[in-house]
């Protein structure tokens, strides 16, 4: 699923990109991705198929703003 620019950018909720070294999306994807949502953070994970659990207390635990960042 494709989806606008203007219409990520309008999410105001946090959320996590994340992305494995060996998934079929390019880097370049979620950076742009990751760009257009205000309150993202980005997160590389390794290459095995489970979500290292470890991660998530940091992103959960983060403050509710998010800190500027160049357009």
């Amino acid at each position: 699923m494709r989806c606008r620019q203007e219409d990520l950018r309008s999410i105001a909720a946090p959320a996590l990109i994340g992305i494995r070294d060996a998934d079929i999306v390019r880097p370049e994807r979620a950076v742009r991705v990751f760009r257009s949502l205000p309150r993202a953070r980005p997160g590389a994970l390794p290459m095995r198929s489970d979500l290292p659990l470890s991660i998530l207390p940091a992103f959960l635990d983060a403050p509710v703003t998010a800190p500027e960042r160049p357009k």
